[in-house]
């Protein structure tokens, strides 16, 4: 016999989602001193190199050239448009524009592909992971 819906009763649960990517990142054992740090490379079209990391919810940039240095602050300054999945009341879910401010946590990792929106679309990016306390690759870098 077929079991159906009718005789299992309404146990159906909706969906659950992790409230963040970061919540349910695994980190395989590696925390504190020992984790990778990911690190934003920009790159201008005079082979201008700056490095973009967050720091206790500050953003900390590193670079050769002063000017490319003070656009990326001031750009990191601005918030983020972003699209994202949210419950509505029946239980299931809908998309919405949420703006994120640069202290929101899920500010870095949205950051990727929205460079357009800070008004930095002319540099290259690129994310390079660098070993934690390693200080990024600039030798001559001018530091915040």
């Amino acid at each position: 016999m077929a079991r159906t819906y009718a005789e299992r009763g309404n146990t159906k649960k909706a969906a659950t989602r992790p409230s963040s990517p970061a919540a349910s990142a695994p980190t395989n054992g590696i925390t504190g001193k020992d984790a990778a740090q990911k690190v934003y490379e920009l790159t201008d079209r005079q082979g201008h190199r700056a490095y973009a990391r967050r720091v206790d919810r500050k953003w900390v940039v590193d670079a050769d050239d002063p000017a490319l240095r003070r656009r990326v602050l001031r750009a990191l300054e601005k918030p983020l448009w972003v699209t994202e999945d949210a419950p509505a009341e029946d239980g299931s879910w809908w998309s919405t524009r949420v703006q994120l401010k640069p202290d929101d946590p899920r500010y870095a990792n949205r950051l990727l592909f929205r460079w357009g929106q800070l008004g930095l679309d002319d540099l290259e990016v690129e994310v390079v992971t660098l070993p934690d306390g390693r200080p990024v690759p600039a030798a001559d870098a001018v530091r915040a």
